[in-house]
């Protein structure tokens, strides 16, 4: 039976921030023993910073369906509704999120949890530290044509496994404070 709960703005915002620059042809393995209770982070969330700016340039709504095996969001951004899915993973010490997006690819963010559980803090792949990885053929993708002046849309094609054992060797990974929520009432 699904459980209707209210969710998580940070899973689809990140989604958000991110895809179109730098996504993946898959999500980050879960194997036995790193699957993450999705609990603590459900409930309503409210942004209070993006990319700096506080307060952030926009708001948005959503509602997830916990399926058992992973998360379903709906949400609304600029007048249109979406519907994606989630997987959280452990992966070392982190929670990593593995976004789905409505076209297929997935969006790879840290999640953490701060001030006793009333802030959440979502923080995303450095795409220059992947590009090098591609570049180097430590890690599978494409480094597609230039989204602004200065960063290429990049697309990681390797499998789950691979994708996990990159993130547990890049400890510098993901940048800091992308964006931040409190918990609401």
């Amino acid at each position: 039976m699904r459980t209707q709960r209210n969710l998580l703005l940070l899973l689809a915002l990140g989604s958000l921030m991110v895809a179109g620059c730098l996504s993946s042809d898959n999500p980050v393995d879960t194997p036995p023993g790193t699957e993450v209770d999705p609990a603590p982070y459900l409930g309503t969330w409210n942004m209070t910073e993006l990319d700096g700016a506080s307060p952030p340039p926009s708001e948005m709504q959503i509602a997830a369906t916990d399926t058992g095996t992973e998360i379903e969001l709906q949400y609304s951004y600029s007048d249109e509704g979406h519907t994606e899915t989630a997987s959280l993973t452990l992966v070392g010490s982190a929670v990593v999120a593995s976004i789905r997006s409505e076209e297929g690819l997935w969006t790879i963010v840290r999640l953490r949890l701060e001030n006793n559980g009333t802030e959440l803090v979502i923080d995303y792949m450095d795409q220059t530290l992947v590009q090098q990885a591609i570049e180097g053929a430590t890690l599978a993708g494409e480094i597609l044509g230039d989204l602004t002046d200065d960063q290429p849309a990049i697309v990681i094609t390797d499998t789950g496994p691979a994708i996990r054992t990159f993130i547990e060797g890049t400890p510098d990974l993901f940048m800091n404070r992308a964006a931040a929520f409190t918990k609401g009432p």
